[in-house]
């Protein structure tokens, strides 16, 4: 259950990874620090899919460059379709945790 859990939550960062490389001049900082973050196990598994292309440099300090793949790039305007939809449906969503946890059994 932790497994699937930690792998969930890899995953819901995977849409924010992507768009920050697409805009990778202007968010690279923040593309560092993600990295820091998650590790390399998103980014494998995008490039495992086709999505991101990582090139490694033998220098020192190592360095490794991601990039989208034109497969990646596909992706682009989907999530930012979907960035749209939960802009606008914001209000419900939150309505809809709010039900969910007053209904939501606690364990005590």
């Amino acid at each position: 259950m932790l497994q699937r859990s930690s792998t969930a939550k890899v995953q819901s960062w995977c849409a924010l990874l992507l768009r920050l490389l697409h805009r990778r001049g202007k968010r690279r900082a923040l593309l560092l620090r993600l990295r820091l973050l998650l590790g390399e196990l998103s980014l494998k598994g995008l490039e495992q899919n086709g999505l991101v292309k990582r090139t490694l440099f033998a220098s020192v300090p190592p360095r490794v460059d991601d990039a989208l793949t034109p497969l990646g790039r596909t992706l682009v305007e989907p999530l930012r379709a979907l960035k749209k939809w939960t802009r606008v449906h914001q209000d419900e969503l939150r309505e809809a945790r709010r039900d969910h946890a007053r209904r939501a059994v606690k364990p005590w």
